[in-house]
């Protein structure tokens, strides 16, 4: 059973940004998937297994199914989304100014990002204990245990790698607007990211 949340990590600073960007120029479509949260999955604890296993695998694989629905629509949503951003800045006299505001949409999807790679790597220490707790239970405890958890992982993790192909796309949108725009690391794919922001992460 996945219990759910709504969780936020945007400043009010860059949400202010966001808002008069908002009014001035399209880009609604932009925020509104740039601020996306997915329901947080917090997986019931080995206790409720115990209680009930059938029930537990059950539900517990049924609303993750609902997660990985979500994310595949958001994904989905993000196709138009960069076609906008693409036509909606183009090299020119505003270069520079695209560049900046596009610099503040990576670090809002790269901000969004860290913090779920946190919560994966934190989550991960977490089911390897109630794992080996479930398997003291029961063999079949543990191999459902750990059925559930690496669903879940897996999709945790392909949120993250969804959200660094977006950051990774508006930064070779922006190295087209502004060759000398600076701003952090540089990577040329979304692995080189996804492996730069889970080792700050585990730090």
């Amino acid at each position: 059973m996945i219990c759910p949340a709504v969780t936020t990590h945007h400043s009010s600073s860059i949400l202010s940004f966001m808002t008069a960007i908002a009014a001035t120029q399209d880009f609604g479509d932009v925020i509104r998937h740039m601020l996306w949260k997915p329901t947080a999955a917090l997986r019931a604890p080995v206790s409720a297994f115990e209680a009930d296993g059938i029930k537990f695998r059950s539900e517990s694989l049924a609303q993750i199914a609902q997660l990985e629905a979500d994310l595949d629509a958001w994904i989905v949503e993000g196709v138009a989304v960069k076609r906008n951003l693409w036509n909606g800045f183009r090299a020119g006299e505003e270069s520079e100014v695209g560049a900046q505001i596009i610099g503040t949409f990576i670090d809002a999807y790269e901000a969004n990002a860290l913090s779920e790679a946190k919560d994966i790597a934190r989550m991960q220490k977490s089911f390897k204990r109630d794992q080996k707790a479930a398997a003291r239970m029961s063999a079949t405890a543990g191999r459902v245990l750990k059925e559930v958890d690496d669903r879940l992982l897996a999709y945790l993790q392909r949120t993250v790698a969804a959200r660094l192909d977006y950051a990774l796309f508006m930064r070779a949108h922006r190295a087209e607007l502004d060759p000398e725009s600076r701003g952090g690391p540089t990577f040329d794919n979304p692995d080189e990211l996804e492996k730069y922001l889970l080792s700050v992460a585990a730090e």
